[in-house]
């Protein structure tokens, strides 16, 4: 359970990793409810799997709060003649209702820039 935002929390960033899917999960989850999309979570699992495992499909980003999974960024890569390479996409951000109000959506934003950047 993510505190409310009158208790101090401490909000952190990071890469996520394939240790994470089984917290991750959920929160992708609510994620496609918020927004009504269709879930299979056998296909999701599967997705998340690959582009845990794989790092030149793309990035993917969680913030956590307390030190639980409390949102999470997709970042997918594709090529582009327009921008001469390798480009990310910031495809989905989100942060749980549990959790919005403590300056977790925008550490994630930042993390992601600053991650990027890091990369090239």
């Amino acid at each position: 359970m993510i505190p409310d935002s009158s208790a101090i929390s401490r909000v952190e960033c990071r890469a996520a990793s394939v240790t994470d899917l089984p917290e991750l999960l959920p929160v992708v989850r609510e994620f496609y409810a918020h927004f009504d999309f269709s879930w299979d979570e056998t296909r999701k699992r599967d997705l998340l799997s690959q582009v845990l495992a794989d790092p030149s499909l793309g990035s993917l980003r969680v913030v956590t709060v307390d030190s639980r999974i409390a949102g999470y960024a997709l970042l997918p890569f594709y090529f582009s003649l327009e921008f001469d390479g390798r480009v990310a996409l910031l495809d989905e951000l989100f942060v749980t209702a549990a959790a919005r109000g403590l300056g977790a959506g925008g550490r994630l934003l930042d993390d992601c820039v600053a991650a990027l950047s890091r990369e090239g």
